[in-house]
């Protein structure tokens, strides 16, 4: 927690920082908070200096946004690829009415 606040501190002050977003998307990764740590890669990215490091922090965003779990509405695509459009259909139906009954 006190790594992601200190770099948190390094983008307030210099927002084009790259190594300031790296290191904040590296202590969110860390602490369990994939969505700000994805948001965080991501600005990383568009600040990196090399491709190199894009390629890395890329791989780095992807591992994190496999961590981000759905909401309780709606279901992983891994779920539905095998699907047909029907299936599909009612297999999200049947998701969005269970949740909203809170059996999820």
């Amino acid at each position: 927690e006190a790594a992601a606040k200190d770099a948190a501190d390094c983008v307030r002050l210099n927002p084009k920082s790259f190594r300031g977003h790296c290191r904040l998307a590296t202590a969110l990764f860390s602490s369990g908070d994939f969505t700000k740590a994805s948001e965080a890669f991501a600005k990383a990215i568009a600040l990196a200096p090399s491709e190199d490091e894009k390629a890395n922090l890329r791989a780095s965003l992807a591992e994190c946004e496999k961590k981000i779990k759905p909401p309780k509405d709606q279901l992983p695509a891994s779920c539905l690829e095998e699907l047909s459009s029907e299936e599909r259909t009612r297999l999200e139906d049947l998701v969005r009415k269970a949740a909203e009954y809170s059996y999820l």
